[in-house]
């Protein structure tokens, strides 16, 4: 429910009042089903369970970020090793590149571990332990 009112009658409205707003800023029908196009993308996206927020973020901060991206490429004569040149740049690049590829990693490491334990019998940690009858009190769970 929005402002009192349930989805199934705001929902409609906006749609058409975004409809309305893509027509006038150009009189161009292309952005009518541009706008419709991306309506239904983002209708997908949200029964698919993508999180709104990257998109959001990509919209607002990916014009700056490709111009800053750009104008890096223009100082250095197209070179990427401005990216690397001081020790601060080299840092944050690797650290964004772990961050991008962690999840490429973590599905690797997750297809391992899960060969690893297929193979022999799962351990929980239990039979490593010492607990026979004069074990410390703190590995008998007392």
């Amino acid at each position: 429910m929005c402002c009192g009112r349930p989805f199934k009658v705001i929902g409609p409205i906006i749609a058409v009042v975004c409809v309305i707003g893509a027509y006038t800023v150009a009189s161009h029908m292309f952005d009518v089903w541009l706008a419709l196009a991306f309506g239904v993308v983002g209708y997908m996206f949200k029964k698919l369970g993508y999180p709104l927020a990257p998109f959001v973020l990509a919209m607002v901060l990916g014009d700056k970020a490709e111009d800053a991206f750009r104008q890096a490429l223009l100082l250095s004569d197209g070179s990427a090793s401005i990216f690397f040149a001081n020790g601060l740049v080299t840092t944050m690049m690797c650290l964004g590149l772990l961050l991008l590829s962690l999840p490429a990693i973590s599905f690797v490491y997750g297809k391992v571990t899960a060969g690893k334990s297929k193979g022999g019998a799962v351990s929980d940690g239990a039979s490593s332990r010492y607990d026979g009858p004069d074990a410390p009190a703190a590995t008998t769970g007392q």
